[in-house]
């Protein structure tokens, strides 16, 4: 959860740099002397520790290129046999009934069940084994005395099922065809496509480097600079109100929901606070291209967040936590490999694949898509072990929310105004020292820099732009700040955080996290969808039984 709050407070605080706050008064760094504000420490030769720059390795290609293969598989139906074994993948109608009526969220069609999942209530799947395609089968079962459904726990039923087909998932082949279907520009052969793929994680992983390098910039000129006096009120609140903005539509884009409701949802901490505090600091100079990148980043994140967040409380986050709930079995094998990896495999998706990111798909939901008819009722005929623990969860996470829920709200506003307070502080720094050194654009600089940035933001003229005194400054600031950071790095001292063995450590754990993600989600849903479906369907059970 905190690196996914992080991740979106960076996105907002990197892209309110370049966006406009539509404050009547706002104040610029061109209407202040930044030396009026801060006594600048000895800058000449910042020391910095940052983590070694990643390596991209032939593993980590390849593990990308099985990752993305393996986002593009889909079911098609077994014809080497007809009749259901343990492990298949068999779609299925089902109809539950109790006293001959049927009951809510009991039913469903075109539903891709893996048998032996334990996905149902004991007896389901195994009632399945040994049927033929075409088959419709009545089961009689029993729901555990401790369902959390009370309506139905303890409760005899019958379910009246229907074999419509047994289903494997087939992973396209790496081919020059398949290649060509990816539609990316002078890319058409295997090896271009590789090439591509490491050109690009590549850049990422240079992109991450410097942007750690400017962090760590960051933070020294701010622990070490003396304030004489707070930054203008109106600089403090023009950073605030863009960060909101930025972050609103990150959360609705990424959610479907609002700020308030997300916040009250996640439940966020006093830890958090402090991350997201630093990080969105730091990242707020980067570039609208940068600014673009780690919005992507952090869609990645929020991606991976969604299932984690449907995991522990209430279903609302994606369409994908409305599908049929898991056990604690199937769970496990979900969060191992969602938890341990999830953030090297996102930063390597936004690196390529931005936009399906953006998307808000994941392989599991978008192999799970063609099911979704049957989510909602899915739920119901969930095992005792997690109707149980998602029960616990779902009444833990309403009583914190009810009892919590604006001080919950009121937290995340009061970091986002403290991160505005320091990103006031840190330009205000990189200001005054672009005054001592004569780093500030030329005249003829910096109109140069505005057309260009008028004409990619679709101005009809500099002048247009100019007279959206919001972004146009905005911009300047952000130059000044890129030319004052080049300065500075250039005559830094970097130390890598590992030194040697240790330094091989830190790049092999880099490059091992990007890959082993890769390869391990890719693998872990090629097999079966229900693993990267578990954590979303435990939420669904929750949701059903609480009708």
């Amino acid at each position: 959860m905190k690196k996914r709050i992080t991740a979106l407070l960076a996105a907002a605080a990197a892209a309110l740099m370049l966006t406009g706050c539509g404050d009547s008064n706002p104040a610029y760094l061109k209407n202040i002397t930044a030396s009026d504000y801060v006594e600048l420490c000895d800058y000449s030769n910042i020391p910095i520790t940052v983590a070694a720059e990643t390596k991209v390795t032939d593993d980590m290609v390849d593990n990308y290129v099985n990752y993305t293969l393996s986002s593009d598989a889909s079911y098609q139906e077994v014809t080497d046999h007809d009749t259901v074994e343990n492990g298949d993948t068999v779609n299925i109608d089902y109809t539950g009934t109790k006293d001959g009526e049927k009951f809510d969220g009991g039913s469903a069609t075109g539903y891709d069940l893996v048998i032996g999942s334990g996905s149902f209530i004991d007896g389901f799947e195994d009632g399945l084994i040994g049927h033929k395609v075409g088959e419709t089968v009545e089961l009689n079962l029993t729901f555990p005395d401790d369902y959390s459904n009370t309506d139905l726990a303890g409760q005899d039923v019958v379910f009246t099922v229907t074999i419509n087909k047994i289903e494997q998932l087939v992973t396209p082949e790496l081919t020059d065809e398949w290649v060509a279907e990816q539609d990316i520009s002078n890319v058409s052969t295997v090896d271009e496509y590789k090439d591509y793929v490491r050109n690009q994680l590549q850049t990422y992983y240079d992109d991450d480097y410097r942007t750690r390098e400017e962090e760590a910039i960051a933070d020294y000129l701010i622990d070490n600079c003396t304030f004489k006096q707070d930054p203008p009120e109106e600089m403090v609140r023009r950073y605030y109100d863009n960060m909101v903005q930025a972050y609103s539509t990150q959360i609705s884009q990424n959610y479907g929901m609002d700020l308030d409701t997300y916040t009250q949802m996640m439940g966020l901490d006093s830890d958090s606070s402090e991350s997201s505090a630093d990080s969105s600091t730091e990242s707020s100079a980067e570039s609208s291209s940068d600014a673009a990148a780690a919005s992507s980043e952090s869609t990645s994140d929020a991606v991976s967040a969604s299932a984690e967040a449907s995991e522990s409380s209430d279903g609302a986050v994606t369409e994908d936590a409305s599908t049929a709930a898991t056990t604690v079995t199937s769970e496990e094998i979900s969060s191992t490999t969602a938890t341990e990896s999830s953030d090297s495999a996102s930063e390597a998706s936004s690196a390529l694949d931005a936009s399906d990111a953006a998307g808000g798909v994941t392989i599991g939901s978008a192999l799970a898509s063609d099911s979704s008819e049957s989510s909602s009722e899915a739920a119901s005929i969930a095992s005792s072990d997690s109707s149980t623990d998602s029960s616990e969860a779902s009444s833990s996470s309403s009583e914190s929310s009810s009892e919590g829920s604006s001080e919950e709200t009121e937290k995340i506003y009061q970091w986002i105004m403290d991160d505005a307070e320091k990103i006031a502080k840190r330009y205000i720094i990189l200001q005054a020292i672009a005054d001592k050194e004569g780093l500030n654009l030329s005249t003829r600089e910096l109109k140069q820099q505005l057309s260009n940035e008028a004409a990619q933001e679709g101005y009809s003229s500099l002048d247009d732009y100019l007279k959206d005194e919001d972004a146009s400054n905005a911009y300047r600031e952000y130059l000044m700040s890129q030319n004052v950071m080049d300065w500075l790095l250039d005559h830094a001292t970097v130390t890598d955080e590992a030194s040697d063995s240790s330094s091989s450590d830190a790049s092999s754990e880099a490059s091992t996290e990007a890959s082993t993600e890769a390869s391990t989600e890719a693998s872990t849903e090629a097999s079966s969808a229900s693993a990267a479906e578990s954590s979303a369907e435990s939420s669904a059970e929750s949701s059903s039984a609480s009708n």
